[in-house]
């Protein structure tokens, strides 16, 4: 049975509320099913009965190195953390929820073909790895930029390319419990 993933989750993120000033005052967002406030979030689910009470999610702030104040939420198992998950009822962060990422799943050749994949992106070529030529600089790319994506690309293709992505574990030698006795 394969494990949920992240991305399929809906989730709350801290970031991104912090940004729509969800915590400058008492502020609900109804369609979260959120009431924020600077300290404490309450969480009610869509499904949830009139006489349930909601779900609270303690606000912790840190000093950031720069100057200013950085929010985080607390989950249910007390980890501080920055995305609480929409898992099983309530909302819990990814260990709690029992969610993978989507790139854990894949193989050593998949995870090297989406990096691949993901820099060509960057240099605005959607080619196919390994196969295509390295495109040219884009327009308005420093040079520097280009070079350091481009040698990036080229290491991970030639990994692609060669066939000495799987290398079997050599074997222990087996214990002859003979001997004991």
């Amino acid at each position: 049975m394969s494990r949920i993933t992240v991305e399929s989750l809906g989730h709350i993120d801290v970031y991104e509320l912090n940004r729509l000033g969800a915590f400058t005052c008492s502020m609900e967002y109804p369609f979260l099913g959120l009431r924020t406030s600077p300290d404490l979030i309450e969480y009610r689910g869509p499904n949830w009965p009139t006489d349930r009470p909601p779900q609270p999610i303690p606000v912790q702030w840190t000093h950031c190195t720069f100057g200013g104040l950085r929010p985080w939420l607390t989950c249910l198992c007390g980890r501080r953390v920055g995305k609480l998950y929409r898992g099983n009822g309530f909302l819990g962060c990814r260990h709690c929820a029992s969610a993978t990422y989507e790139s854990q799943r894949k193989s050593l050749r998949g995870r090297l073909y989406l990096k691949a994949q993901r820099l060509r992106a960057r240099l605005a070529n959607d080619g196919c790895p390994g196969r295509d030529a390295i495109p040219t600089r884009p327009w308005r790319m420093h040079q520097r930029t280009y070079n350091r994506l481009r040698m990036r690309l080229e290491i991970v293709e030639s990994k692609l390319t060669r066939s000495d992505i799987y290398r079997p574990r050599l074997r222990r030698e087996r214990r002859s419990y003979a001997r004991r006795a």
